[in-house]
């Protein structure tokens, strides 16, 4: 647990820009997509979401709050700023750092899961508001479906 919790950590130190998102793909040339893909980000804040849940769940993470404690703080980070980008007709945009992208729904209905679950987990540091930005999301994306 302790090296998915790293691993977790070196994709961060690789991946997150000066706002708190995270970067689609950095590399060299055209192999790279610095830009903040939602779906990535939901991908990333989620995935941390299993992996915290994983861990509290395992009888040996007793001694390991440090860990269980720097992946909610990743996890707020991408939450935090998700919930402050601009969106478009109520979706978080495609690229959440590029105000002409456009809405999408597979990363907005990720980073709201996401929200949920870490208000249930953690209403301390996962206020009410969290909830919030993730219900009027939802009742955007179920006008999505129909």
């Amino acid at each position: 647990m302790q090296e998915t919790v790293r691993q977790c950590g070196l994709y961060r130190d690789c991946l997150k820009t000066q706002r708190g998102y995270w970067r689609h793909i950095v590399g060299e040339g055209e192999a790279q997509d610095r830009g903040a893909w939602s779906t990535g980000n939901g991908w990333a804040a989620y995935g941390m979401v299993r992996v915290l849940h994983t861990l509290q769940g395992w009888s040996g993470s007793a001694h390991m709050t440090g860990e269980a404690d720097q992946l909610k703080s990743w996890i707020k980070e991408i939450l935090d700023e998700a919930m402050r980008s601009n969106t478009d007709h109520g979706l978080l945009r495609n690229y959440l750092d590029d105000e002409d992208s456009f809405g999408e729904i597979a990363g907005t209905a990720l980073l709201s899961a996401a929200a949920y679950r870490m208000a249930l987990n953690d209403p301390g540091m996962f206020p009410r508001d969290y909830i919030e930005w993730a219900k009027v999301n939802r009742r955007k994306l179920s006008t999505m479906a129909s």
